[in-house]
């Protein structure tokens, strides 16, 4: 039991790490390569590094499983309303930069989704193989990450060819798709957990 405490602890303190690390270059890069969508995706990312945190505090503590996954979903339906929110702002203003991204930042927007996609198959087995529903939780949430990293460096690639609009209309769905994720999350646990 303890080695199982302990494999599950240290794979969410791995996530923690990549979310650092992301949130860092996303942002860094976004400055340096006239992107604007990266910059908010790094953004996005310091929220991730809060639920990763909540989750490796859930573990450690021993908190219920379905209220860190409840959490979780919070975590992930507020982030959806505001990427949305923001996409609808640039639509209807049509707050597009005047410099278009660069080259690096059209590479570097790729390396969020897989690495965020590859981290999430990962958990997934991990939590299954330690029955964490924790673990479980934030497998789900790295994989609607790179969901939004798909949809950022689409973005980017429409940006970087003169089509800023596109990155705004991609950040929507991406929006719409993360919120359908959390409610269906949040749903199935908050059920469970108050006996509904």
């Amino acid at each position: 039991m303890k080695k199982i405490y302990s494999s599950a602890l240290s794979i969410s303190f791995y996530g923690i790490l990549l979310n650092l690390f992301l949130t860092v270059l996303k942002i860094v890069v976004g400055i340096l390569g006239n992107s604007q969508a990266l910059v908010s995706d790094g953004i996005h990312s310091s929220s991730d590094l809060l639920s990763s945190l909540f989750v490796t505090v859930g573990i450690k503590l021993s908190i219920k499983p379905t209220v860190v996954t409840i959490v979780v979903s919070l975590i992930l339906a507020f982030t959806a309303l505001v990427l949305g929110y923001n996409a609808i702002c640039d639509i209807m203003i049509g707050s597009h930069e005047e410099k278009l991204p660069t080259t690096l930042a059209v590479i570097t927007s790729a390396i969020p989704f897989v690495s965020k996609e590859a981290f999430s198959r990962f958990e997934k087995v991990m939590a299954k193989k330690f029955s964490s529903k924790a673990l479980e939780a934030d497998a789900i949430h790295h994989s609607a990450d790179a969901l939004v990293s798909l949809g950022v460096f689409v973005g980017v690639i429409f940006g970087h060819f003169g089509y800023p609009f596109m990155e705004s209309l991609v950040s929507f769905v991406i929006s719409l798709l993360i919120l359908s994720i959390a409610l269906k999350m949040f749903d199935k646990n908050f059920i469970k957990t108050y006996n509904f």
